[in-house]
This record gives C-alpha cells, sequence and structure tokens, in this order.
C-alpha cells in the first residue's frame, strides 16, 4: 500500500491493480474494526487489464467504511461489480450502510462543504471531476443513496472499439 502510495506516480494503473490495492486497504481496515466488512468483487477479467485513474475506487470504499458503516449493528456489505455496456465500463460500488440523506449527497455532488461533516466530503466530487477532466462530461459518477438502506456508485468510462479506455 504503501508504493502504491508514494512510488507509483503514474495516472493509469491496471483495474487489477487498483482492485487489488481496494482488497489490502479494505484488510487493513478489517484489522482496525474486526471482520465487520463482507467485501466481494466480481469484475469481467478483459476489463481488469484496462488502465484506470488510479484512485478510482478506494475512495467510495473508504467513505463506505468509515461513514456509511458508522455505528452499524450488522455487517457492512461493499460489492464491486464491473461489466461493460457497449461503448462503456461500468463499476459498481454498493453497499448496505446508513445511506445518504439527498441534500447532503446534492452538497456534496456540488462542491459544497458543511462545517458539520466529518471528513470533508471531498471524495466523490474528486473522482467525478478528474473522470470529465480526463474523457469529458458524458462520463463520471452517478450516486443512488437511501438513508437507511445503502449507496450505490457507479463510474462510467470510456471504452474504445478494443474495449480498452482511448
Amino acid at each position: 500500500m504503501i508504493r502504491y502510495n508514494t512510488v507509483t506516480t503514474r495516472m493509469f494503473i491496471s483495474l487489477r491493480d487498483e482492485v487489488d490495492y481496494v482488497e489490502n486497504y479494505v484488510n487493513l481496515q478489517r484489522c482496525r474494526y474486526g471482520d465487520s466488512v463482507i467485501f466481494r468483487t466480481h469484475i469481467s477479467s478483459i476489463l481488469l487489464e484496462i488502465q484506470v485513474l488510479r484512485f478510482l475506487l478506494q475512495p467510495i470504499v473508504e467513505n463506505s467504511i468509515m461513514h456509511g458503516f458508522l455505528g452499524k449493528k450488522s455487517h457492512g456489505s461493499l460489492r464491486i461489480r464491473g461489466l461493460q455496456k457497449k461503448d462503456k465500463m461500468v463499476i459498481t460500488i454498493t453497499d448496505n450502510g446508513c445511506g445518504i440523506p439527498s441534500e447532503e449527497l446534492r452538497r456534496i455532488m456540488a462542491g459544497e462543504r458543511r462545517k458539520s461533516y466529518h471528513g470533508g466530503g471531498f471524495g466523490l466530487r474528486n473522482i467525478d471531476e478528474r473522470i470529465k477532466l480526463a474523457f469529458g462530461e458524458s462520463y463520471g459518477l452517478r450516486v443512488r443513496s437511501k438513508y437507511g438502506i445503502g449507496t450505490q456508485v457507479s463510474i462510467f468510462l470510456p471504452l474504445d472499439e478494443r474495449g480498452e479506455l482511448p
């Protein structure tokens, strides 16, 4: 994890490396919180070799663990799915956390900061902006959340005719 954070300076890495980093992050959090997080991935093996932006998944997973599962009595469940839909790669991170109230989600995605919000709320907005800068306004994040039920973050990235990021 330290090497990934400090030595790797590339903007793009394989989705496989990004998922490995997230798995290491979740395992580290399990050391801290015990086995309270169930983590699963289901990503097409073809997509795992595609180069994606670094730190695409980890901030979303961190939000689920640090905010979504805060105070949860039962196990937190995190699932990452990746698939190709025509000319797009869609990566979906779903949790069964506490969810985000709709007004708070609007503020986060608009880049507004609330003083009472712990952590700043910049991770989702940052990922969305980096994707849009790299690939255009048609791509980025879509966040759906139901307060008390959970959150689903979908990442949309372009694929060219070879099934790779352009």
